[in-house]
């Protein structure tokens, strides 16, 4: 019973209280946490925190606002060798369990479905000389274990988008909204491939094999032409070979043109929101969240091109999924003040399990 008030309470929260939260931080957690902490100050400078004689770790994002607050427990270099999502999602949430709560720790522990083996009071004892290990469960589950003398604490929590980010699937679409409208274009580069990746196509193309995902027809798959100089390649971008070319605008941008999209989200509850940005704009966040783009072509018809595009983020087991109907005319580059734009339809933060390619074919 505590158990189902708790999450009631939870969802209520985000209800009453909608996403009207400091803008100085990245998500309604960090702010609540900030103000629990008499910590809102901490936007407005570099100086050094600590809550109960632990040191806090905190970060701004690219937009000055607050997107990390905890317990510092990982040094840079760490983060470095081995990069995962795990680090911020612990500091934050052994934090978080210290701060008052009219629920117990094992209530919380419980519903968020996180398992301790060992005393996790040791925790604000790590100061990055103890032994640490991240052991990943396939798409499934995470598994960490600190030791430290003879003392060992094991922590094992899903790989779920919402747990490690401290959001909803509600704020998780108004975060999503928010940066695609305000994220700084990504310049495309030229590509170098190995050669040994490289298969010859025709006396112009070449193929650089990339995988698959949830089946052959969608794929990572580049399609290039050599360029004057060595070893340098551009996408093919073509009208007369509409399919691959779509396929890799949709994945790789265009280093001379930059598409616009019509977007829809798709939102919690029947909803949908409507935007204008940039293919160069998905391109940029997608590549900030670390996500690794596939598509899959549907139909091809003479004026468009329809198909989907994956983004896996894996370490933190979600998909956006962007479906697309791309008219053909744009690949030879129209200019004016009546160019058609890309029709895409959104849906965010797709949880793994529920990505098949019955899903895939349904969308």
């Amino acid at each position: 019973m505590q158990r189902i008030i708790y999450i009631f309470l939870l969802v209520l929260a985000v209800s009453l209280n909608g996403y009207g939260q400091d803008g100085r931080f990245a998500t309604r957690r960090l702010n609540s946490m900030a103000k629990a902490l008499e910590m809102e100050q901490l936007t407005e400078s570099n100086q050094a925190f600590a809550f109960r004689g632990k040191s806090l770790n905190y970060r701004k994002n690219r937009w000055g606002q607050v997107e990390h607050l905890g317990y510092h427990l990982f040094s840079d270099a760490i983060r470095t060798a081995q990069p995962s999502p795990v680090y911020d999602f612990l500091e934050r949430y052994l934090l978080e369990l210290d701060l008052p709560s009219e629920f117990s720790t094992q209530l919380r522990l419980e519903t968020d479905e996180v398992v301790v083996k060992g005393d996790l009071a040791i925790a604000k004892t790590f100061d990055g000389t103890e032994t640490f290990s991240i052991e990943e469960k396939g798409l499934q589950k995470y598994k960490v274990s600190w030791t430290k003398g003879k003392q060992t604490l094991t922590m094992a929590f899903n790989k779920d988008c919402q747990l490690l980010t401290g959001c909803n699937a509600i704020e998780l679409e108004h975060i999503i909204s928010r940066n695609l409208q305000r994220i700084e274009p990504t310049h495309i580069e030229p590509f170098y491939p190995e050669g040994g990746n490289l298969v010859a196509k025709n006396d112009s193309m070449l193929l650089l094999k990339g995988e698959t995902y949830l089946t052959n027809n969608i794929n990572s798959n580049i399609y290039l032409k050599p360029t004057k100089d060595e070893g340098v390649y551009t996408i093919v971008e073509d009208a007369n070979w509409s399919a691959i070319s779509v396929a890799n605008v949709m994945t790789c941008g265009s280093g001379t043109y930059d598409y616009l999209l019509d977007v829809k989200l798709d939102k919690y509850g029947y909803d949908t929101e409507d935007f204008t940005i940039s293919l160069r704009q998905w391109l940029s966040l997608c590549q900030m969240e670390g996500c690794k783009l596939y598509w899959g072509t549907k139909k091809v018809e003479e004026d468009r091109v329809t198909g989907i595009v994956l983004a896996l983020n894996s370490q933190m087991a979600y998909n956006h999924m962007l479906s697309v109907s791309f008219p053909t005319v744009l690949l030879a580059h129209p200019k004016g003040e009546v160019v058609p734009h890309i029709k895409a339809r959104l849906y965010a933060y797709i949880p793994l399990h529920y990505m098949t390619e019955k899903f895939f074919n349904s969308k």
